[in-house]
Order: structure tokens, then sequence, then C-alpha cells
């Protein structure tokens, strides 16, 4: 059954996978992320599915935050959830719950292991 309500949030968080999945078009891998997101319908569909990830992507980004992840949601996070969500599909698919709780503390390593790194 598809959600008909959203948290403002949850909006803001789906309007950056979009704005991802554009930028990602404009750099020429517009293809692969279409594909991943099964969105054979369309710009449409795949508007669609940004809004069905939002929730995922949010609790992610809390799981990360609260690790210790103090970059911007918009251009740092988001692309690098999609990134790990294209890449880690099967598991994705699985349990998209688990696989955030996962990928919230991959990215919160990845931000404080650059941090320390210079």
């Amino acid at each position: 059954m598809i959600k008909l309500a959203f948290t403002f949030s949850e909006a803001e968080a789906a309007m950056c996978l979009w704005e991802d999945c554009l930028r990602r078009c404009g750099n020429g891998e517009g293809d692969a992320v279409f594909d991943w997101l099964r969105c054979e319908e369309g710009a449409a569909a795949a508007r669609q599915k940004c809004l069905e990830l939002a929730e995922v992507v949010e609790l992610s980004y809390d799981i990360a935050f609260a690790d210790g992840y103090d970059d911007s949601f918009d251009w740092e996070f988001v692309p690098r959830w999609l990134d790990l969500a294209m890449e880690q599909t099967a598991e994705f698919r699985e349990d998209h719950e688990c696989w955030a709780i996962n990928a919230g503390f991959q990215i919160a390593h990845e931000f404080k292991t650059k941090v320390q790194h210079g």
C-alpha cells in the first residue's frame, strides 16, 4: 500500500534523493540509478520511489548523526547513501530497516575517518 501522507522531513529527504538522481543524469550515471530504482515506467515512478525511500534514508541519517556524522544531508549524505544502496542491492531489498542502520553506521565511520585524516 502506498503511503498517502508524509512529514515535511520525509518530503525533504525525497526531494534530496530526487535531486541526486537528476545530478547523476547530468553526469551520465542516470541509467544506473533509474535501473536501480526499477523505474521502467519513467520519471514519475522514480519520483514515487524516492518518496518511498525517504523514511529509509532518514533512518540511516539519524543513526549516522547519533554516531558522529556532521556533514550536510543533501550534498554529502544522500549521494553516499544512494551509492551504498546501489552497491548493496540484494541486502537493501531484503530488509530496509536493518540495511539502513548498517549504512548509517558505515557513513558515520567514513565521515569520522575523513575528519581524522584531514
